[in-house]
């Protein structure tokens, strides 16, 4: 039995291929199905390129509204921001601060003023400069323009003054003499008269300083041995007086207050008229004798003079030489150095910025010294 089970099926399937190999039906089905197949193929081959030719003729587009708008973007980065020029500022010459123009995160253009320093006597000194070089240009214009006739009349006065005072020295007339002596006279008696009214003017003022000091009420004055004229500290003193008071002089302290600094005006004044009157009595007794007694060094100044004011007539009366002109020309152009030495010395003081830029920094206050070594 087992060996039946066993044969059975391996005779059956070649049997089977055999009739399905020799059937004609199976195998022209197949065929059939094969061609239907190619068929559909080359039917859905041929809908599908169709389908994308009439897709690129007709894209599809999607429409949309222009708007302007701002496209912003921003980076951010961390860091130390500096300026591609950095300086150290400082004065050009040793001074005070005297003004500082600008602060901490000003803005500044190059040459702006940042600070300046104490100029002291500078401008005068420029001032001066510049007259010189004025007076150098005016003199060189005479020379080259020649002398005018107001020159020569000038200088023709001078000389004949000159000589004439050298004649009077030489052979003085009476009448020289009583002009002197009558000047002398008249020098002596205003000098009394000066002393004089220092007298009065003196007792006038202890007057008054005696009636301030009798009064119910102190007025600053000191009431013991006072000397006169009355010193700036008590003058301060009656001033303080009255001007606690109300500034009512018409009182009867008041007025006598106004009496004492009155009378102490008055009598600086005799006192300087007195030195005055002495100074005119010295040099009217100075000619006086001069005209007396001339000495050799009274005379031979005299001479002097005379031969100067001559040589000086002469060049105005002649023309300038080509040295002249080359002389003031020399003038002109010192003077002119002059002044620009001053200018610049000037400018010297005046810190700039050297270049457009930020403050970073204020080191320095008004009033401190600094040398050139010195950062403001």
């Amino acid at each position: 039995m087992a060996t039946e089970l066993a044969t059975e099926p391996a005779t059956e399937p070649a049997t089977t291929e055999r009739r399905l190999a020799s059937d004609p039906r199976i195998i022209s089905g197949a065929i059939g199905a094969c061609v239907g197949l190619l068929i559909a193929a080359v039917f859905g081959i041929r809908a599908l390129a169709s389908a994308q030719a009439v897709a690129a003729a007709h894209p599809d587009v999607e429409v949309a509204t222009v708007t302007s708008s701002t496209i912003r973007a921003e980076l951010l980065y961390t860091g130390t921001v500096q300026g591609a020029q950095q300086a150290i500022v400082s004065a050009l010459t040793a001074g005070t601060i005297a003004t500082l123009l600008v602060d901490t995160g000003a803005t500044v253009r190059a040459g702006d003023r940042l600070a300046s320093l104490d100029a002291g006597a500078l401008p005068l000194q420029l001032l001066q400069a510049r007259a010189d070089l004025q007076s150098a240009e005016a003199k060189r214009a005479g020379i080259l323009g020649g002398a005018t006739t107001t020159d020569i009349g000038a200088s023709q006065a001078a000389l004949t003054a000159a000589q004439a005072k050298l004649d009077q020295l030489l052979n003085p007339t009476s009448n020289d003499i009583a002009v002197a002596t009558a000047a002398l006279s008249a020098s002596q008696a205003a000098h009394s008269g000066a002393d004089s009214s220092i007298e009065n003017t003196r007792a006038i003022l202890y007057g008054t300083i005696a009636n301030g000091c009798v009064a119910t009420i102190a007025i600053g004055l000191p009431c013991g041995n006072v000397d006169v004229p009355l010193t700036p500290a008590v003058i301060g003193s009656l001033s303080g007086f009255l001007t606690s008071r109300g500034s009512d002089p018409k009182s009867d302290l008041g007025a006598r207050a106004v009496a004492v600094l009155q009378a102490n005006a008055a009598y600086n004044s005799a006192v300087a008229n007195a030195v005055s009157a002495s100074d005119s009595v010295r040099s009217a007794q100075a000619k006086f004798d001069t005209l007396r007694n001339p000495t050799a060094a009274d005379v031979s100044a005299q001479r002097a003079t005379v031969e100067a004011a001559r040589n000086v007539l002469e060049r105005k009366l002649n023309s300038y030489t080509d040295a002249d002109v080359q002389a003031a020309n020399a003038t002109v152009a010192q003077a002119r150095a002059q002044v620009g030495i001053a200018e610049t010395n000037l400018n010297r003081m005046t810190i700039v910025a050297p270049f457009d830029s930020v403050v970073a920094q204020r080191l320095l206050e008004v009033g401190v010294n600094v040398t050139p070594q010195t950062p403001v």
